[in-house]
């Protein structure tokens, strides 16, 4: 895949990735929620079957039946334990139906992250190939044409079209000859000076 490609790959991958995260911080957040329910369900029912076990009480042959019964207390104790009994089932089957709906969603989430399963490692290996592609279509520093490499420079000819002259090299301006004036430096090649006759030799 070329590099458009690899771009478009890691953003669907970051996509799923991002869904994943989302998936899994939901499930977090419901299991305390269903860990509390169901330990509000264990309560609710124990308490439930305390009062049911009271009517049960009252209404067979027995001590307890008999002890009420002679205070005139048995429909009464009867009718209270039976309203309690009857209380405490509804808040069992209202925990109950919100149970089964936190679980539902628990199961649906889980299918979900399932369905998805690993979105890191595709990502990461998917994100490790796009890197590798542009740095493969970088030119590299002091390649020719490349940033890094400068040209070398070069020396500009002078205004007569010749090339200056090299740092140290003395040069003479004073047999520049020019029309109609002369300069003493040059006397030994002047016309007419001593130093051009024949035979011609410096005085000691």
């Amino acid at each position: 895949m070329d590099a458009e490609q690899l771009r478009e790959r890691v953003l669907e991958l970051e996509h799923l990735r991002a869904r994943s995260r989302r998936l899994r911080l939901s499930r977090e957040r419901l299991q305390p929620r269903l860990d509390r329910d169901r330990a509000l369900l264990a309560e609710r029912t124990r308490l439930r079957d305390a009062h049911q076990g009271d009517v049960d009480r009252l209404d067979r042959q027995g001590p307890h039946r008999w002890i009420a019964s002679l205070d005139g207390s048995l429909d009464e104790r009867r009718q209270r334990e039976l309203a309690e009994a009857q209380e405490a089932a509804e808040r069992v089957e209202e925990i109950r139906a919100r149970l089964a709906t936190l679980a539902l969603e628990a199961d649906q989430l889980d299918g979900d992250i399932a369905a998805l399963g690993d979105t890191e490692t595709p990502y990461q290996e998917a994100l490790a190939d796009l890197v590798l592609a542009a740095r493969a279509g970088t030119p590299r520093p002091g390649a020719r044409g490349g940033p890094g490499r400068r040209p070398r420079r070069r020396s500009s000819p002078g205004p007569s079209g010749a090339s200056r002259p090299s740092p140290g090299v003395p040069t003479s301006r004073c047999c520049s000859r020019r029309p109609g004036r002369w300069s003493p430096c040059c006397a030994g090649s002047a016309p007419g000076s001593p130093s051009s006759r024949p035979g011609w030799r410096p005085r000691r």
